[in-house]
C-alpha cells in the first residue's frame, strides 16, 4: 500500500468519523442498545470500590457494552465508543479493498463511502459493525504472510468477532479449516493458531464472569419465538404445555398479541422485563436450556408445523417473501433515549431519512439476491482467472457463514443482522467490476 495513499484515507475516515459522530450523536441506538447501556453502567458499578452488584444475567454480548462502559467513564458518553468504532470501519474497510489488489482502488473506496446505507451505518451501536470491522481486519491477516506475533493478532480479533455477535459462531468452523489447510503457516503456527481461537472462546465466556455478568445464549430467543409462531393456533391448553415452565399464561397471551401486530420482530416483547420471554427474565429464571429442550420437543411432536414455521422464517430471513426491515431510526420519545443524550437534533433526522430512502431501495434488503448475484460474478470470476479468485471465495465465504446463523435463528427480520455480509458482498463484487472494466479497456487499446 503506498503511504501517502493510506495517510490520505486514513485523515478522509477521521474527518467522516468525526462529522458523522457530532450528527448522530453518541450513535444510532436501536431496541437492544439500552440494554448495551444498562449493561455498561453495571460494569463501571463493579469498577467502583464498592464492587459488584449481585449477578445479573444478559442475552446481548459482554464486548461491546465494556467498551461503552470505558467510553463513558473516561469521557461522561457514549460518543468516542461511536466515533473509534467508525474509524475502524472505515479504516479497515478500505484495507480489505487494497488487500484485494483489484484495479482503481481508490475508485472502488469511494464507490463504498459514496453509498449512503455502507457510509451511514458506521455510526450505528450494533454489534454487527464491530463484528464486520474485524472480520475484515481476520481475512487480511489469515491471507498475508504469517509471522509469530500474528498469532496475538488473530487472538485479538477473533475475540472481537466472537465477543461482540454472538451469531458469528458459525464462522468457527471456518477460521479452524483456513489456519489447518493454509499453505502460508508452518505446522507449530497451526498448533498454536487454532489454539488461540480456542482460547479466544475461552476467554470470552470466562471475562463476563468477572463482572458478575451470567452470558445467556442470544438463540433461545429466537427459538421462543418461533414457538410462539407454531403455537399460536394450537388451544391454550396445548400452547401452556409447551410453556408450562418457560411463561406464564399473561406473558404467553401478551407476546403472541404482540407479534401478530408487528411479525417482523420479538422486540415488542422482549425488551419488556414484564414479561417472563423478555430478555431479562429468560436470564433471571435461566430459561434459555428449558427453552431449547421444549422446542425441539415441539419439533418432534409437531414435524409438520415446524417445517412449515422453520421455512417461512428462512425465507422472511432471506427476504424472499417479503423485504426485510429497514429500522435504522427511532424517534427519540421515551425515557431511555433521554437517559443516555441521544441526540433527537434535525440533523440527525435528515441523516437518517437520507439512509432510509437510500436503504429502502437498495439490494441489502434482499439478501436472497444479493447472494445470488455475488455467486455468478465469482463464478465467472474463477473462470476468468485474471485475479486472485481463491480470496474472492474466501470473502464470499465468511459472508455466507456470518449470515447462516440468522438462518437457523434470528430476532428480527431487519438488515442490520444482513450488514456484515452485504459489506463483504458490496467490496467483492465492485473489485470483480473493476477488474472486467481494466480488462475490458486493454482489450479496447488492442
Amino acid at each position: 500500500m503506498k503511504k501517502n495513499e493510506f495517510v490520505l484515507v486514513t485523515i478522509l475516515n477521521g474527518i467522516i468519523s468525526v462529522i458523522f459522530t457530532l450528527l448522530s450523536s453518541p450513535g444510532i441506538f436501536f431496541s437492544d442498545s439500552y440494554a448495551r447501556v444498562t449493561l455498561s453502567e453495571h460494569i463501571i458499578e463493579c469498577w467502583s470500590f464498592a464492587g459488584c452488584a449481585e449477578r445479573v444475567g444478559h442475552t446481548i454480548t459482554f464486548l461491546p457494552s465494556f467498551f461503552m462502559a470505558i467510553s463513558k467513564y473516561f469521557t461522561e458518553g457514549y460518543s468516542f465508543f461511536t466515533f473509534v468504532c467508525a474509524f475502524l470501519y472505515l479504516t479497515f474497510s478500505f484495507c480489505l479493498i487494497k488487500k484485494i489488489n483489484a484495479p482503481y482502488p481508490l475508485l472502488q473506496y469511494l464507490f463504498f463511502i459514496l453509498n449512503p446505507v455502507l457510509l451511514f451505518v458506521c455510526v450505528w451501536n450494533a454489534p454487527s459493525v464491530l463484528c464486520y470491522t474485524f472480520v475484515a481486519a481476520l481475512i487480511i491477516l489469515l491471507t498475508k504472510n504469517f509471522y509469530w506475533y500474528d498469532i496475538c493478532i488473530l487472538f485479538f480479533c477473533c475475540v472481537f468477532i466472537f465477543g461482540s455477535h454472538e451469531s458469528s459462531l458459525l464462522l468457527l468452523p471456518l477460521i479452524l479449516c483456513i489456519i489447518i489447510f493454509g499453505k502460508n503457516l508452518s505446522k507449530i503456527q497451526k498448533i498454536f493458531s487454532c489454539f488461540a481461537v480456542v482460547l479466544s472462546l475461552v476467554f470470552i465466556f470466562v471475562f463476563p464472569l468477572m463482572y458478575q455478568v451470567e452470558k445467556i445464549p442470544i438463540y433461545s430467543g429466537g427459538f421462543a419465538w418461533e414457538m410462539l409462531d407454531m403455537t399460536q393456533n394450537l388451544s391454550q391448553k396445548e400452547r401452556e404445555r409447551y410453556f408450562y415452565d418457560i411463561a406464564d399464561e399473561k406473558s404467553l397471551n401478551t407476546a403472541l398479541e404482540r407479534i401478530r401486530q408487528d411479525e417482523n420482530s420479538l422486540n415488542s416483547y422482549y425488551w419488556d422485563n414484564r414479561n417472563d420471554l423478555s430478555a431479562y427474565n429468560i436470564g433471571k429464571n435461566k430459561s434459555s436450556g428449558r427453552i431449547i429442550k421444549q422446542y425441539l420437543k415441539l419439533a418432534k411432536d409437531k414435524p409438520e408445523i415446524f417445517i412449515y414455521t422453520k421455512s417461512k422464517f428462512i425465507k422472511r430471513t432471506l427476504g424472499i417473501t417479503k423485504p426485510l426491515m429497514v429500522c435504522f431510526y427511532e424517534d427519540s420519545k421515551d425515557i431511555q433515549k433521554a437517559e443516555v443524550f441521544f441526540d433527537n437534533s434535525e440533523a440527525t433526522k435528515i441523516l437518517c431519512k437520507i439512509f432510509n430512502n437510500a436503504a429502502n431501495g437498495s439490494l441489502i434488503r434482499y439478501p436472497w439476491l444479493v447472494f445470488l448475484i455475488s455467486l455468478c460474478m465469482l463464478l465467472i470470476e474463477i473462470y476468468r482467472k485474471s485475479f486472485d479468485d481463491k480470496l474472492y471465495m474466501l470473502i464470499f465465504s465468511f459472508a455466507v457463514c456470518m449470515y447462516g446463523t440468522f438462518v437457523i435463528t434470528t430476532h428480527a427480520f431487519e438488515i442490520r443482522y444482513f450488514l456484515p455480509s452485504f459489506c463483504l458482498l458490496y467490496i467483492m463484487d465492485v473489485a470483480i467490476a473493476c477488474s472486467w472494466l481494466k480488462n475490458f479497456q486493454i482489450k479496447n487499446k488492442k
